[in-house]
């Protein structure tokens, strides 16, 4: 076909690789955007029904821009403060910052959709030949990002 393959991911047991946030981490994106699917969202459909959304007005938990504590501290960034979540690309969203002990302190979680105070994770994620998983055909979902105050 003419096309440069690498076969290296084909192996019968399985191993950790890094991926391409993790081998390109330096100290200005230093923090890896995951995003996480909430029980009463069904995909991008719910996010127009008012039943769910009205669920989630009252937990902000559910719908914001999640920090651990100790990180937002070192950045500077208070519970329910405007920030904005850049990638390393360049892409950027604004979101609500919400502090939860329950986020590893070199991650920054969101959902799969920007809802009322949250991000769009897919907005973020990019498809080219460093976020590509060329043995299942999925895009990487753990990306490069620096989170700052509006």
């Amino acid at each position: 076909i003419g096309i440069s393959w690498d076969t290296n991911d084909y192996q019968p047991i399985p191993d950790w690789k890094p991926c391409r946030a993790y081998e390109k981490r330096n100290d200005e994106y230093g923090l890896f955007l995951v995003n996480y699917k909430m029980p009463m969202m069904s995909h991008g459909v719910s996010r127009f029904n008012p039943i769910p959304r009205a669920l989630l007005r009252g937990r902000k938990h559910l719908d914001s821009v999640l920090l651990n504590p100790a990180t937002a501290k070192e950045l500077g960034i208070k519970d329910d403060e405007q920030v904005i979540v850049q990638t390393d690309k360049g892409r950027k969203q604004k979101g609500t910052a919400h502090l939860s002990e329950r986020i590893h302190p070199e991650v920054v979680a969101c959902s799969g959709h920007e809802l009322n105070r949250g991000i769009d994770f897919n907005s973020l994620a990019t498809l080219d030949d460093d976020t590509l998983d060329f043995v299942g055909g999925a895009i990487d979902g753990c990306i490069l990002v620096k989170v700052y105050k509006v």
